[in-house]
């Protein structure tokens, strides 16, 4: 009896991680989208999860009207988000010049508004359950359940880290970097940062937008997931660093398992609460975040 208990205490816990784990994995994923601009703008994009829902609703059409092939949805989605991240960076952020101040924060909330209102006018209020993967069938592994869409995100979440942090050792991302901490000394050195800008801006769409089907796999698609993901993505990325990738799915991974282990605990009503007094306690001992880049703190 002793043994039955322990293996069902095992798997029980090792599911709830599991879950955790792809939860803080979707987190993470947006909070990599958000940074891009973060760090080679040094602006907190509070349209990037938009950016996300618009990718899954555009999935779901493709495959339940057209049955687009995985690969080619993701293309097409990939598409679309850069050209709307495009049009946000010249419609809301290039207008406002080189002093922006915190005038780019409600520009990017307007745009967030009005991504919302035209994917409601389209698609209606109405949530659908997409499933992008073929397989639901949950697997056995290290002792829990866990489901092919979730390995999926927690591996595109580390390898999408990977390449990221890779990029920023590049022209571009070194580019980035110096047009955030200083935009006209950036200019003295011959560094375009008009241009670092619209290239980030259009970074952050398509790749947010690609991963919107995949992630709508997981949590499914409604006219809210924007709004919801806001908060959430903007407390793993300040628990983990603003600036830094790595500490994008730090923070995102501590977010989701955070979140399940306290509601499975205390129930539906706790996870929120307990989140934020934890975002507290990490901000008092370390106003960066685990991994966060001082300079960019400040910004």
């Amino acid at each position: 009896m002793t043994d039955a208990i322990y293996e069902t205490y095992i798997g029980v816990s090792m599911t709830i991680v599991w879950a955790g784990l792809s939860l803080g994995a979707v987190y993470a994923l947006v909070a990599l989208c958000l940074n891009i601009t973060l760090s080679n703008t040094g602006i907190f994009n509070f349209a990037q999860p938009h950016f996300l829902m618009l990718g899954g609703f555009v999935g779901f059409e493709l495959q339940s009207r057209w049955g687009m092939p995985l690969l080619l949805i993701l293309i097409v989605c990939g598409i679309l988000g850069g050209f709307v991240g495009y049009l946000e960076e010249r419609l809301a952020i290039r207008p406002l010049g080189t002093h922006r101040g915190h005038a780019v924060l409600v520009t990017t909330v307007g745009f967030a508004v009005a991504l919302e209102g035209a994917i409601i006018v389209y698609w209606s209020t109405d949530p659908y359950p997409f499933k992008l993967m073929a397989s639901t069938q949950a697997l056995d592994l290290l002792g829990g359940r866990v489901l092919p869409v979730d390995l999926v995100l927690i591996v595109l979440a580390i390898s999408v880290m990977a390449l990221l942090v890779l990029a920023q050792r590049t022209k571009w991302g070194l580019a980035g970097t110096a047009a955030t901490l200083d935009s006209d000394v950036a200019r003295l050195r011959g560094i375009n940062v008009e241009r670092v800008t619209t290239g980030a801006f259009i970074a952050a769409g398509a790749l947010a937008a690609a991963l919107g089907p995949v992630v709508g796999s997981k949590i499914g698609i409604n006219h809210t997931i924007g709004n919801n993901l806001v908060v959430l993505t903007f407390a793993a990325l300040a628990v983990g660093g603003f600036g830094s990738y790595v500490g994008c799915v730090l923070g995102g991974l501590i977010t989701g398992l955070l979140q399940l282990a306290t509601t499975y605990a205390f129930g539906d009503e706790w996870p929120l609460i307990i989140l934020l007094a934890f975002l507290l306690a990490v901000l008092l001992l370390r106003p960066t975040g685990i991994l966060g880049a001082r300079s960019l703190r400040s910004v």
